[in-house]
């Protein structure tokens, strides 16, 4: 059976923020149950359009970061991806402000296009 966990937080808050992420990983057994030391774990966020924090069209860059640090508790190596719908994913990530919380953690945000690419390319190989 699928679970889904929904956990309502009334505000972005760093420490709040990592309180209820947590609090929604306990019900898989916690973090370590799920991301193993070493493993490379992709936090797919919404970045559609550069566009500022706090617009509703990007997913907020403090709930990005605090997900990155709970795998990180793990041993997991975070990294971003995604493929913005106007823009590259670096220029998105720059003006939602998630670039430099990322940048500052050296987590690397890279292009789900070309991952299609090699994907393509390793299964032609």
């Amino acid at each position: 059976m699928e679970k889904v966990v929904i956990v309502k937080c009334p505000e972005y808050d760093e420490a709040l923020l990592k309180e209820h992420i947590r609090n929604a990983f306990s019900y898989f057994g916690g973090i370590e149950e799920i991301v193993r030391p070493g493993d490379k774990v992709l936090l797919k966020p919404n970045l559609l359009v550069k566009d500022l924090p706090g617009s509703g069209i990007n997913t907020q860059p403090f709930f990005v970061k605090a997900v990155a640090d709970i795998v990180k508790t793990a041993d997991g190596m975070p990294f971003v991806g995604d493929s913005p719908a106007f823009g590259s994913v670096r220029q998105v990530a720059e003006g939602c402000g998630l670039l430099r919380l990322m940048e500052r953690d050296n987590i690397p945000i890279v292009s789900q296009r070309s991952w299609r690419m090699s994907l393509f390319l390793s299964l032609r190989s």
